[in-house]
């Protein structure tokens, strides 16, 4: 089958993922391509609008004639110092034209040229910055006459970053499936009661990402957790008081936690004041609350922790949880502050794996992680460790119910073990791959 007998509802899906990733400039070309690609080119409206606004003003113009009622996805461009750029005479035609906005990513002073949330009815996707103070009636008159909760918003993915809480909750709403917060290391901070606010507007989203939020205060009063039925995907990088967050929602169909304390350690609140672990690690709280059978997410696949998020006194804590997670495939754990090996056998994450335990309730062996294939820990232990865990699941004669193989293990794997060690892991699993500097620079010769 060749690629001229596609149907053309996918070649026009096929150019419209071109263009949003390359640009309107490779239209042209696939209507010299032949007849059939040059009539779709030319009669397919929607190609037309996803504007570029890097070209000139004539360009944008004939796109905007060419697009005619279509739906208008638009990107204003940046300048050098990453701040949105657009001269005033572009301004109007594509004003004009917001109730025909599908997605867009722009500054809040941009946006209000629309004056009012209503004559955004058709908007889908919204990528949305503060580039300066705003005022709180500047809001409040952009959102004025969203009374009722935007019963008619089509917004499902959100991005914001570094906004003011008031247009931040404008957007929100029970149609979000995505969001974003960007707080960009703001000065100023928020108190984790706002952003479990913000949670609380989007019940109905499925992935969430959180990243650069300074939170000043824990709550005084913890809140019932928010329940969050239909997220699967949840990400939190950088953020103060990581815990207290978790700890104020409930997310029991999570299908992948990625947590990671980035790379600045700590940081003061105000002149004076003592600096403060960036992240204040995951505690024992937030591994008991969501191990209770209300709030366990049974169908977590991909648990992935990163830098300074997780004390060591959480560490037993993790390990009673993840014994109540039956369905994780992939775990990854890099911190340079733990070493698992020093803890006891409880809580000891390479016991945990290498060895099943006997189960009260069965009457027989069970394996912690029966479904564990990927593995990847970058800790203060040696290698002999992960392979112990290998060896022991991947040749396992020891339980009615053998686990899944271990296929996949990345991590520093040659700095601390012998050479045959390093051989042996080869022959235990499908894919072994190294991370030191050493072996990634050998890979790209």
């Amino acid at each position: 089958m060749s690629i001229l007998d596609l149907p053309q509802e996918v070649v026009a899906l096929a150019f419209e993922l071109a263009i949003t990733e390359c640009g309107i400039g490779h239209l042209p070309v696939f209507a010299l391509v032949c007849k059939d690609w040059h009539l779709l080119v030319k009669h397919t409206p929607r190609l037309w609008g996803i504007i570029d606004f890097s070209r000139s003003n004539g360009h944008v113009k004939k796109q905007l004639q060419r697009a005619k009622a279509a739906p208008l996805s638009l990107a204003f461009p940046k300048n050098a110092w990453g701040e949105y750029s657009f001269t005033h005479e572009r301004r109007s035609p594509i004003f004009d034209l917001a109730h025909n906005w599908v997605k867009a990513e722009l500054y809040v002073d941009q946006l209000i040229c629309v004056h009012k949330r209503s004559a955004l009815p058709n908007l889908e996707v919204l990528t949305l910055s503060s580039p300066c103070s705003l005022s709180l009636s500047e809001a409040e008159a952009f959102f004025e006459d969203d009374s009722g909760g935007l019963p008619h918003n089509k917004i499902h993915s959100f991005t914001a970053s570094a906004l003011p809480r008031e247009w931040i909750k404008g957007f929100l709403g029970p149609s979000i499936r995505f969001f974003r917060h960007d707080g960009m290391l703001e000065q100023g901070g928020q108190e984790v009661e706002d952003t479990h606010h913000y949670l609380s507007r989007i019940t109905n989203a499925m992935t969430i990402e959180l990243e650069g939020i300074r939170h000043k205060t824990t709550p005084v009063n913890q809140p019932s957790p928010i329940r969050l039925p239909h997220l699967r995907t949840l990400s939190i990088r950088n953020v103060m008081f990581t815990t207290q967050v978790l700890n104020g929602i409930s997310a029991p169909e999570l299908q992948t936690l990625s947590l990671d304390s980035g790379d600045a350690p700590s940081y003061s609140l105000g002149w004076g004041s003592h600096l403060i672990p960036w992240s204040c690690g995951l505690q024992g709280t937030f591994f008991t609350q969501w191990a209770s059978q209300e709030h366990l997410p049974t169908n977590l696949h991909t648990l992935d922790l990163r830098g300074s998020c997780m004390t060591r006194d959480a560490v037993p804590f993790l390990a009673l949880w993840l014994r109540r997670l039956p369905n994780l495939a992939r775990l990854i754990i890099l911190s340079d502050d733990i070493e698992f090996s020093s803890y006891p056998v409880e809580a000891n994450l390479f016991d945990l794996l290498a060895t099943p335990r006997w189960d009260e309730d069965t009457q027989q062996k069970q394996w912690c992680l029966p479904k564990l294939m990927y593995l990847h820990i970058e800790t203060m232990d040696q290698v002999c460790d992960t392979l112990r865990v290998v060896r022991s699941r991947n040749g396992s004669i020891e339980s009615n119910l053998p686990p899944a193989r271990v296929r996949f293990v990345d991590g520093i794997l040659c700095c601390d073990g012998a050479w045959s060690d390093w051989e042996e892991l080869q022959t235990l699993v499908d894919h072994v791959c190294c991370l030191c500097l050493g072996c990634m620079f050998s890979r790209t010769m």
